[in-house]
C-alpha cells in the first residue's frame, strides 16, 4: 500500500498576503467579530481540509486543490463539534481561504490560490495523523482547548512555518522579527507560542541561533516540524 507522507496545501496567503495577520485576537481584522475560539477551529479546520485535498483538473485545464469530507470526517479529523465546524467554515469564507460549492447533501471546498508549479507547501500527514477506531484523526488537535491566544498564536505560526520552509532542508528558518511582521504575533508571545506547538506535537524542535533573537539573518532560528523528514520524500 503507498505511503501518503505529505499533503499539498497553497502557501502564497500565508507568505505575501495578510490573512494570518487579520486573524488577531479581540475586534482587530477581517474577523474582528469573531470569538478566539472560532479562529482556533478556523485554522485547525483548513489543515483538515488540506490532510483531505487531492489536486484535481478542471475546466480550462486549470489544476485545484479540493476535499469532498463529510461533517463526520471533520469531527474525527479536528475533535470540532458540528457547531464549531459550520462556525470555523464561515470564518474560512470570510478570509477566503475556501470555496464552497454544494455536492449532494454535503459540500466541496477548493482551497484558493493553489499554484501547482508554485506558491505551495506541504503538510506532514503521516506523522500528524493516526488511526482510531477506523477513524483518521489529527492527534496534536487533542491538545487544544478551542481557547486562549496562545492555541491562536500556535497555529498561525504553524501555517507560516510550512509556507517559507524550502523544498531541501529539514527545517524553517525565521527570526523573531519577521514572524512577527508576517503573523501578527506579539515577539514577546513567540517563544511561549513555540513551547506549546512542541507540547501539542505539530513541532519537533526549536534550535535557536547564538545570535538570539535579532532581526538579522544571523539570528533567525530554525524550526522543526514533526514528521520534516517525511516533507524531503518526492513523489
Amino acid at each position: 500500500m503507498k505511503v501518503t507522507y505529505w499533503k499539498r496545501i497553497p502557501s502564497a496567503r500565508f507568505i505575501d498576503d495578510s490573512v494570518l495577520c487579520e486573524l488577531r485576537g479581540g475586534k482587530a481584522g477581517v474577523c474582528g467579530h469573531r470569538t478566539v475560539g472560532a479562529k482556533i477551529s478556523a485554522l485547525m479546520l483548513y489543515i483538515a481540509i488540506g490532510l483531505c485535498a487531492e489536486e484535481e483538473e478542471v475546466d480550462g485545464g486549470e489544476r485545484v486543490l479540493r476535499a469532498s469530507p463529510t461533517y463526520d470526517e471533520l469531527q474525527n479529523l479536528t475533535g470540532l463539534s458540528r457547531p464549531l465546524i459550520a462556525t470555523a467554515l464561515s470564518v474560512l469564507d470570510e478570509l477566503k481561504l475556501i470555496e464552497r460549492e454544494p455536492q449532494g447533501r454535503g459540500a466541496s471546498y477548493q482551497l484558493t490560490g493553489y499554484d501547482p508549479n508554485k506558491g505551495w507547501c506541504k503538510v506532514p500527514f503521516r506523522a500528524l495523523s493516526k488511526k482510531v477506531n477506523g477513524s483518521v484523526q489529527i492527534e496534536p488537535f487533542s491538545h487544544f482547548h478551542k481557547r486562549g491566544l496562545i492555541e491562536l498564536y500556535a497555529l498561525k505560526l504553524f501555517l507560516y512555518l510550512l509556507a517559507i520552509r524550502d523544498n531541501v532542508t529539514s527545517e524553517s528558518r525565521v527570526s523573531y522579527e519577521l514572524i512577527e511582521e508576517r503573523t501578527a504575533i506579539p515577539r514577546k508571545f513567540i517563544r511561549k507560542t513555540g513551547t506549546f506547538l512542541i507540547s501539542s506535537g505539530l513541532l519537533s524542535n526549536i534550535k535557536r541561533s547564538s545570535g538570539g533573537d535579532s532581526g538579522h539573518e544571523g539570528g533567525a532560528n530554525q524550526y522543526y516540524v514533526t514528521g520534516f523528514n517525511d516533507l524531503l520524500v518526492r513523489r
